[in-house]
């Protein structure tokens, strides 16, 4: 799983360092929502999407797969339990938490979790079939 130039330079424990990095975004304000805390920006809020990816991959670049799948499986279920926190005006209201582009929050999660899995799952898969010796 650390094999490089799995997903362009990056190692199966690269895309899910960086699938965990997306997450914990969202989950991160998620949690500041239910605390009833705004939002305090940061500079990697105005990174854009090549500088934020470039920052999570330099942060966990050292990381064993243990270590990755272990903050991976934690971030999840920070997510999932910020996520089952929201009422469902919260979750599917523009603007009742505040996102970028005021998003609803089921919108803005889709875009950090699942559906960000989608992009990557070609090149995993392709690995996993090579890795198994399929055609």
């Amino acid at each position: 799983m650390t094999e490089p130039n799995v997903d362009g330079f990056w190692s199966v424990n690269d895309v899910l360092a960086h699938l965990t990095y997306y997450e914990r975004r969202m989950a991160e304000r998620l949690e500041e929502h239910l605390r009833g805390e705004p939002h305090a920006p940061t500079e990697r809020d105005e990174l854009g999407i090549e500088e934020r990816n470039a920052l999570a991959y330099e942060a966990a670049r050292d990381q064993s797969v243990a270590e990755v799948l272990a903050e991976s499986r934690r971030v999840f279920d920070r997510l999932l339990a910020a996520v089952s926190a929201l009422s469902e005006e919260e979750a599917t209201e523009p603007g009742r938490v505040p996102l970028p582009d005021d998003e609803p929050a089921s919108v803005a999660v889709a875009g950090e979790s699942y559906e960000h899995y989608h992009e990557h799952l070609p090149t995993l898969r392709t690995w996993i079939e090579h890795r198994a010796g399929l055609p």
